[in-house]
C-alpha cells in the first residue's frame, strides 16, 4: 500500500477537524480530486467515530467537480486547486470559511503527525523540522 504524503495527511486532518465544529448535518459531503482519496478514506472512520457525522465522498477530475458544483450540487468541503475555489466562490457556488484558530488546530494535529511520522520511520526528521523555529 502506498503511504500518503504527510502534506496530504495534514490537509485532510485540518479539514476534517474544522468540520467537527462547523457542521450540524449528519452527512459531510466532501468533493475532491483523486490525489487525497486514499488518505481521506483511511481517515473517514476515525472522523465518523469522533464526530458522529458520516463522510460522503465524491472523487473525480477537478474539472468535472467544478462543473457539478456550477450545476448546483452542494459540497460541505471542497478539496480543489485554489484558482478553482476562487472561481466557484466568485460565481456564488462555494462559500469560503476562513480558518482563524491555527493554534487550536495545531494542538489537535501535532500528536497525530508525530505518531504518523514514527509509524513510517520519519520521527527524527519530523522532530528536526519542528525544532527549526
Amino acid at each position: 500500500m502506498r503511504i500518503p504524503s504527510m502534506r496530504i495527511v495534514v490537509v485532510a486532518l485540518t479539514l476534517l477537524g474544522m468540520s467537527v465544529t462547523l457542521l450540524s448535518a449528519a452527512e459531510l459531503r466532501v468533493y475532491s480530486g483523486g490525489a487525497p482519496q486514499e488518505t481521506l478514506k483511511l481517515l473517514a472512520p476515525e472522523f465518523e467515530k469522533a464526530t458522529g457525522h458520516r463522510a460522503a465522498f465524491t472523487f473525480a477530475v477537478v474539472g468535472a467537480i467544478q462543473q457539478r458544483l456550477e450545476a448546483g450540487e452542494k459540497a460541505d468541503v471542497a478539496l480543489l486547486p485554489a484558482p478553482l475555489i476562487d472561481a466557484l466562490e466568485k460565481a456564488g457556488k462555494l462559500k469560503r470559511v476562513p480558518f482563524a484558530d491555527r493554534e487550536a488546530m495545531k494542538k489537535m494535529v501535532d500528536p497525530v503527525m508525530a505518531a504518523y511520522a514514527k509509524e513510517i520511520g520519519a520521527d527524527k526528521i519530523y522532530t528536526a523540522i519542528n525544532e527549526m523555529k
